[in-house]
């Protein structure tokens, strides 16, 4: 049976220390509701970047994944019974089957335990579908599949080819110079280049290239490009291969190729607009020239015959539609005062159904589409706190970045002015996000629900708080915005 890369718990407990970061989740699992605040990671299968429900996360030190996200994208099948809480993997000459809560496992008919005391577990994001993690060790080696853990990268890899140990090439220089309307990034070789798979990554740009049975003997790993819009080149050697990661501001298109005589590796970057001395995330306010032709819109949630929540505070009632429209409002005066242009999808108490809220901003070619709403628990006084959403199908980076980014930067922006509790960048399935064609997010500002909440919100000058956040969340992510040509 082939071997998983060897040393990978070796590698994990190395790398811990720089694993990837993200927003927190609210997970729900053994019938508790818990905080999770360790990493989440990006999860790479035979060099295709996957957008599972729920990321590879960590649990009791040991990485668990999302089990039919990842072999069925390895063409393994994958069943699940629900009166047994049984888990079935096979692939063509390997079977797996495993018991939700068991550390037993049977492997080719075989009984064994699975190492370690991690067991499989249902895991959901609060208010989603539970999905089935196991642990990515154990299912990897029983099917014979090779995984990287790249902690500086937050990467986890998973792929079905074997991959010899051997190395029987070096990598010996990085070039680089301008090319056109690109950056020519050029990777030379002692000898020809072996075998190499490469894959893209977002928030921020980088393109990933892993070449196989090659070492590492260049003069240095990382080097300034500032060219175009590639600003570095990293590299670093792993057990079978050495990566070549690229930071771009944005990549419109790439190749990567090698020479006649297979000695050196070709890698073009292409963008639209290039610029001499480009930054990984830019924060700079816009320029009134720059940025007056990208329309924002905003978009108040609910109006007229629709309230939305409500709350009561020293015996008065608010609704929400009141308390979205003032803070609507003042994100407008800031970013009109920046020079940005703003489409409001409604400026008074007026009632729109929600696809006519999208309809505003695709119609406009808006560069980004952002819904305020007041969150609410019924029954309960206890929920506070921020967050944002995005949906996943509306997650491309076509305009520079993502939904998912352009959620975490206001909502980062807003803690920041507001001081409240970070619920995290969350998903879910909105008709105004998804229906929209631009990087879009939803922002629920605090709990109606909580009368400790509701007297900051009817506040004015907590709304300017509130306003002052999202205006710098939108400014950050717009300079790194170019809305495509209709």
């Amino acid at each position: 049976m082939k071997k998983i890369v060897l040393l990978f718990y070796i590698l994990f407990m190395l790398c811990m220390a720089n694993s990837a970061y993200a927003e927190p989740l609210t997970l729900v699992y053994d019938g508790q509701q818990v905080e999770y605040t360790g990493a989440q990671y990006t999860l790479v299968v035979n060099n295709n970047v996957l957008n599972p429900p729920l990321p590879p996360i960590i649990f009791n030190d040991r990485a668990l994944v999302p089990i039919r996200e990842v072999f069925e994208a390895l063409d393994a099948e994958v069943s699940y019974t629900s009166e047994t809480q049984r888990i079935d993997v096979k692939s063509d000459n390997v079977s797996v089957s495993l018991n939700i809560n068991s550390n037993t496992a049977y492997v080719n008919g075989k009984k064994m335990d699975i190492p370690d005391n991690i067991v499989p577990k249902l895991i959901g994001k609060v208010g989603e579908p539970a999905k089935t993690m196991v642990p990515l060790r154990f299912i990897s080696e029983s099917l014979g599949m090779n995984v990287e853990f790249d902690g500086n990268l937050g990467v986890i890899s998973v792929s079905s080819s074997e991959v010899s140990a051997s190395k029987t090439f070096s990598i010996t220089d990085v070039e680089y110079k301008q090319s056109g309307n690109g950056t020519l990034i050029t990777v030379a070789a002692d000898s020809t280049f072996g075998e190499f798979s490469k894959f893209m990554l977002t928030d921020p740009q980088r393109l990933v290239i892993d070449v196989n049975g090659a070492r590492l003997q260049t003069a240095q790993s990382t080097y300034d490009v500032n060219i175009g819009q590639v600003y570095k080149v990293r590299l670093g050697e792993h057990e079978t291969s050495t990566r070549i990661v690229v930071d771009a501001q944005k990549i419109d298109n790439y190749s990567v190729s090698l020479s006649s005589d297979k000695k050196k590796l070709l890698i073009l970057i292409r963008s639209d607009k290039t610029s001499a001395s480009p930054t990984p995330a830019p924060t700079i306010a816009p320029s009134k020239t720059s940025e007056a032709k990208k329309i924002v819109v905003i978009d108040a949630g609910h109006g007229g015959k629709d309230a939305g929540a409500l709350g009561v505070y020293n015996g008065i009632t608010y609704y929400e539609k009141d308390i979205n429209l003032a803070i609507a409002k003042k994100v407008e005066k800031l970013l009109k005062e920046k020079g940005i242009s703003v489409i409001m999808t409604r400026s008074d108490d007026t009632f729109l159904e929600l696809t006519e809220r999208s309809d505003i901003a695709n119609k406009n070619n808006a560069a980004m589409f952002v819904c305020i709403h007041s969150n609410s628990v019924e029954g309960s006084t206890e929920p506070n706190g921020t967050e944002t959403y995005y949906c996943e199908t509306n997650n491309n980076s076509n305009y520079g970045i993502t939904s998912q980014q352009l959620a975490k930067n206001i909502l980062t922006a807003m803690i920041s002015h507001m001081g409240t509790k970070n619920r995290g960048v969350k998903t879910a399935n909105h008709v105004v996000t998804r229906t929209s064609n631009m990087p879009a997010t939803l922002i629920e500002v605090g709990f109606m629900s909580n009368p400790d909440e509701l007297g900051k919100m009817i506040d004015n000058s907590f709304q300017q708080a509130v306003a002052e956040g999202i205006a710098e969340g939108i400014v950050n992510s717009l300079a790194s915005i170019a809305v495509p040509n209709n």
